[in-house]
């Protein structure tokens, strides 16, 4: 940010503290209590929506330049004189005032000082840190090692940026209605209190007038800010809202332990339990399975012993005051016992359906990846391999980045590097996935191995194009479901504005 956008920001910053001031505590001085939480969250919300248009900018203009480039490429230049006539169309096209072009001259100055093009890209995508430019980084270093026709493999590049910015669009369609039905709602508590503040200020003079008054404002605005954050989170339902930020991973139970579970287990067998397991080890691809279920069942065996002693402290406090009511006390001991391990199991259920619908929308990329990488020269084992080392020097850099499906990858990759054969290492991928797609995709790689297919390239482009548009259904489907969360921070600023209203007319009548 420049200076004069943290000037112009800090400036917004404090007259939205001074109007919330006047609302809140009927003093333009009383924003100053609140004017900090306000600048930062502020400052945040204004750098991530610059940060989002810088990068959709630069993206379109990186697309354009490698449009430019494989144009150069196909006439007959060179790579290092490709770039040199693509900086020149750029600035045709664009004048030098964008950053492309800056970059461009950057790669140019360092091909005339014989400094390799490979290692000038990877200098761009460090330094531009976006995900389509790192990308083509490493296809160039793989075409230039392994001899790819790089040609195709910029086209390739173009037509996966291109159909990534289509579901961006479609995305961006799909919040803009959300985003204007939110921005409508959050506003209406703000608006109701300064109609009420300047048509009957009398009725709400107790909301201003003892310190109690300002503490329940003060309580309400915090939750106010917090329905307007959750709402905004709400409506950007991209692949974002499917993130794991943290994924608790249990601790390896005794051997004695694991077999006691066991046998509860096997006592208890029903098919309702025999699917929960399924889904506990499709979690957790980096443990074994009994691991895996031992740990998780361990820890609602754990859950359900504190649930059974907070129930029966309350049934027993029930004995000490009021043994009238010990039916309710009971029910609400049963109550108690019950929602510790019930927790446990909903939030395994609910990350089984975010890695479904995880694997569901990363589908497409993985199709596009094994398209370039095999386009430029590599085995369908090499493939995967690099796709597990990129993900797991991503999950490196940044430790909250958690996706199921690359976890299989990996796991796939661990299963070839020790000695298993391809066919029956991409046949369990395909079943751990879990998904049909993958099970497809894994039955033209085994077929491809036991038969050979001269037209492999051309059959996973064609998948591509199928998978884009179930892509763009996932996405549909997240930003349907968007619509109903939304009524849960509406509910909680109707009870805000029920509060407001209320609260004077109980302390006046009182």
């Amino acid at each position: 940010m420049s200076k004069k956008e943290k000037l112009f920001v800090l400036l917004i910053s404090l007259l939205v503290s001074i109007v919330a001031g006047e609302l809140l505590y009927d003093s333009r001085y009383g924003g100053l209590y609140i004017a900090a939480p306000i600048v930062i969250v502020v400052f945040r919300e204004y750098r991530k929506m610059k940060q989002k248009k810088y990068e959709k900018r630069f993206t379109y203009q990186f697309e354009e330049m490698l449009e430019c480039l494989a144009a150069a490429l196909q006439t007959g230049y060179s790579l290092e004189n490709a770039f040199f006539e693509t900086k020149k169309q750029m600035e045709f096209m664009y004048g030098n005032n964008i950053r492309v072009i800056e970059e461009l001259d950057i790669i140019c100055r360092g091909i005339k000082v014989n400094i390799p093009v490979e290692k000038l890209i990877d200098d761009m995508a460090l330094k531009i840190n976006i995900s389509a430019v790192s990308d083509y980084a490493k296809l160039l270093r793989v075409v230039k090692k392994y001899g790819g026709n790089l040609i195709e493999i910029t086209k390739q590049h173009i037509n996966i940026m291109r159909e990534n910015r289509m579901v961006s669009d479609e995305i961006e369609t799909m919040i803009t209605g959300k985003k204007y039905e939110s921005a409508v709602m959050n506003i209406m508590p703000a608006l109701i209190l300064l109609y009420l503040k300047l048509t009957s200020y009398e009725m709400i003079r107790p909301l201003y007038s003892n310190i109690i008054g300002n503490v329940i404002m003060t309580f309400l605005f915090l939750v106010y800010v917090l329905t307007i954050l959750l709402s905004n989170h709400i409506t950007n339902f991209g692949t974002e809202s499917l993130r794991i930020k943290k994924r608790k991973i249990y601790k390896v139970v005794s051997v004695r332990t694991r077999s006691f579970i066991e046998r509860i287990l096997k006592l208890a067998g029903n098919s309702r339990i025999n699917v929960f397991n399924e889904k506990i080890v499709s979690l957790y691809p980096d443990m074994t399975s009994g691991h895996a279920i031992a740990g998780v069942w361990g820890e609602i065996i754990k859950r359900t012993m504190l649930g059974v002693c907070v129930g029966s402290v309350v049934v027993i406090c029930s004995l000490f005051f009021g043994k009238e009511d010990l039916a309710l006390y009971i029910i609400s001991g049963l109550a108690v016992t019950v929602m510790f391990p019930y927790t446990m199991v909903s939030e395994i259920n609910k990350k089984y359906d975010i890695r479904k619908q995880q694997i569901e929308i990363d589908y497409p990329e993985i199709v596009d990846k094994l398209i370039l990488y095999l386009g430029a020269g590599l085995s369908v084992k090499a493939c995967f391999s690099r796709l597990a080392s990129e993900y797991e020097s991503k999950k490196k850099r940044r430790k909250r980045e958690y996706r199921y499906v690359y976890e299989e990858i990996v796991y796939l990759v661990r299963l070839l590097n020790n000695g298993v054969s391809e066919v029956i290492a991409y046949e369990k991928f395909g079943k751990r996935c879990g998904d049909i797609q993958y099970m497809r995709l894994t039955t033209m790689l085994t077929r491809n191995l036991r038969k050979g297919s001269e037209n492999m390239l051309g059959k996973l482009r064609l998948t591509s194009i199928d998978a884009f548009e179930k892509h763009k259904l996932v996405i549909k489907k997240i930003g349907e479901k968007a619509s109903s969360k939304l009524l849960m921070p509406m509910m909680i600023q109707f009870m805000i504005i029920l509060v407001i209203i209320m609260y004077p007319a109980l302390s006046i009548s009182g």
